[in-house]
């Protein structure tokens, strides 16, 4: 997309949906955040559009004027970083301007967090994410998919229906929590509100 993307005038505020480009991983628990992100755009009437750079990089969607950027990557899960490298490049955003979500297998199915700061937990893309910006300060917000026997295997596998039920909700409520840090509401108060045990 070259108009919101290529200006001056670019997003003050950018969501990184981690997932896999391809209809064999549409819906894998390893596309969470492509879904959230989807749901999202469907309910504020944003439509997503090539993103094209040095390369490739995926698809995006703009809204107030640019203000704010949702941003399902293309370049597979492990390489997240590349497109969070271009929004740094491009526009100088800082790391607290970027949300990322993502699966979470260390969490239990259905359950949404939100974090300022904090490890990969192993997660490639996560990983991918940090060497980019140099840091691990940087908000993510998570839902789990819980824990299966082989890590490869279930992250790239479809949810039950059962389960899909459990998720469409916490995709959802993902996807308020990620309207309202658009719209500036803290990380403090997002996590209190989230993270309830």
């Amino acid at each position: 997309m070259r108009g919101p993307i290529s200006g001056a005038d670019g997003p003050e505020r950018a969501v990184i949906g981690i997932g896999n480009p391809g209809g064999e991983y549409a819906r894998t628990r390893h596309n969470l955040g492509w879904d959230v992100l989807d749901f999202l755009a469907d309910e504020r009437g944003l439509v997503f559009e090539t993103w094209e750079g040095a390369a490739h990089l995926g698809q995006i969607a703009t809204g107030d004027e640019g203000r704010f950027a949702l941003v399902k990557p293309s370049t597979y899960v492990n390489e997240t970083g590349r497109a969070v490298q271009a929004l740094c490049d491009r526009h100088g955003l800082a790391a607290n301007r970027f949300l990322v979500v993502c699966d979470d297998m260390h969490l239990d199915l259905g359950r949404v967090r939100v974090r300022g700061s904090g490890s990969s937990g192993g997660h490639k893309g996560l990983k991918s994410v940090e060497r980019a910006l140099g840091t691990r300060d940087y908000p993510r917000l998570r839902i789990g998919i819980g824990g299966g026997r082989d890590a490869v295997d279930h992250v790239l596998g479809r949810f039950s229906d059962r389960d899909r039920e459990v998720v469409d909700v916490s995709v959802a409520e993902a996807a308020d929590v990620v309207w309202k840090w658009i719209q500036g509401s803290g990380l403090a108060r997002l996590m209190n509100e989230t993270n309830g045990e």
